[in-house]
């Protein structure tokens, strides 16, 4: 059973783990009020019913289906340690850092998406108005364009969340080829695979897991089949006994420059797990400035679109169906 929670979701449940945890309260307690959605409860269910006969909480924590392979691995180092609090503040400051860019996001998108509601509502009526159409007409208008927006924005939403999902085996190398080359996104879709490599193996390399064994759980994070297969290759190479530093270059890719760079520096200083760590935050600065720019210039490009759209419509009543005769 594998119940996808989103970041919001993720982030919420690490945070109350880690104010639980501060507190000294039992682990069943702290998972027994843990905040998750609806639709999770089950693997809540699941988690506490393991807890109560007698396993371990990474074993409850797998059979729940509620946490990621790489939050399972960093649960078992936090155990083995007997610091899991660091491991649950860990992952609440890295959730917490791309919820907060999202919910900027939307925030920034939310009035031009509202404009462009109304202007879909204004846009028919000087052809009302001029008795050019019926209401009726009006109303089938703005229900179809009602209509296309929802699927139009249901489709991105798909997209979206397929081009970030992790790569299981079954995506097209050469689509994720071609959408490293798609401009301004593809740069961003690799500095965010980039990330999330850099991040979960310096986190899990900083929870004492072994090289070999934390390789494997960074790469699932990738969500570009030519990423992950490149990853594929440096595992091979560091296996065979090739430095981190040296095996990473062979990924290829100009957003794991940086990584190499200071992956080769934290290795002959010995703090690569830092050196990653440190490569993930700057990582993490370069995408917000970049998305924070975009979420900028957009809402500009719909405004403009808008304004040409307006006064078409209240030029020509263009959109609406012929007058009848």
């Amino acid at each position: 059973m594998r119940i996808r929670l989103n970041q919001a979701e993720r982030w919420h449940v690490f945070t109350h783990l880690a104010a639980m945890e501060r507190a000294g309260l039992p682990v069943e307690r702290c998972y027994a009020s843990m905040p998750l959605p609806r639709r999770a409860e089950k693997g809540r269910a699941a988690l506490l019913r393991g807890l109560r006969n007698g396993r371990d909480l990474v074993s409850a924590a797998r059979a729940s289906g509620l946490f990621r392979v790489e939050e399972l691995r960093l649960l078992r180092a936090g155990v083995e340690t007997g610091d899991l609090s660091s491991i649950y503040r860990r992952l609440s400051e890295r959730l917490g850092a791309r919820v907060a860019m999202a919910r900027a996001i939307r925030a920034r998108l939310m009035l031009p998406g509202l404009v462009f509601l109304l202007a879909m509502l204004i846009q028919p009526l000087p052809a009302l108005v001029r008795g050019d159409v019926t209401p009726f007409d009006v109303i089938v208008v703005v229900l179809r364009n009602l209509l296309l927006v929802a699927v139009a924005w249901g489709g991105v939403r798909a997209l979206i969340s397929g081009v970030l999902r992790p790569v299981e085996g079954g995506r097209s190398r050469v689509l994720d080829h071609l959408l490293l080359r798609v401009p301004l996104f593809g740069p961003l879709h690799a500095k965010c695979n980039a990330r999330d490599f850099s991040e979960s193996l310096g986190d899990l390399l900083m929870a004492g897991v072994p090289m070999f064994e934390a390789l494997p759980i960074a790469r699932a994070t990738l969500s570009n089949a030519v990423v992950h297969a490149r990853a594929v290759t440096l595992e091979h190479a560091v296996r065979q006994g090739e430095p981190f530093a040296s095996a990473c270059r062979g990924l290829s890719l100009p957003a794991f420059g940086p990584m190499c760079e200071l992956a080769h520096a934290g290795e002959h200083a010995g703090r690569l797990a830092e050196s990653l760590l440190d490569h993930a935050r700057l990582a993490q600065t370069g995408i917000a400035h970049t998305t924070g720019e975009l979420a900028v210039w957009f809402p500009r490009l719909i405004y403009a679109a808008l304004v040409v759209w307006l006064a078409s419509g209240l030029l020509g009543g263009v959109g609406m169906p012929p007058p009848p005769h």
